[in-house]
C-alpha cells in the first residue's frame, strides 16, 4: 500500500512538472530571447471562483514574470 501512495505521489509531481515544461516550451518558441525572464507556479492557495480559473501576473524585482494561477489552464491563460 505505502509503495503505491509514493507512486501515485511521484506520478502527480512529474505530471506538474511537465504542464509547466509545456508552457515553457511555448514561451522559448514565441518570446526565444526571453525565456529566462518568466516563473510559472501552480498555487492552491488561489481560490477558484464560482467553478472559474484564477491567475494572477507580477512582475519580480529581479524583472522576471511570475504567472501563478490555480491550475495549468490558468496558467496559460496567464
Amino acid at each position: 500500500m505505502w509503495w503505491s501512495l509514493l507512486f501515485v505521489w511521484g506520478c502527480a509531481t512529474w505530471a506538474v512538472a511537465q504542464s509547466t515544461e509545456g508552457l515553457y516550451s511555448l514561451v522559448k518558441r514565441r518570446l526565444p530571447n526571453h525565456v529566462d525572464h518568466f516563473q510559472f507556479s501552480i498555487n492552491s492557495s488561489l481560490v477558484k471562483n464560482r467553478g472559474h480559473d484564477q491567475f494572477t501576473v507580477q512582475t519580480l524585482p529581479n524583472r522576471t514574470v511570475l504567472v501563478e494561477g490555480s491550475s495549468i489552464s490558468a496558467l496559460s491563460s496567464g
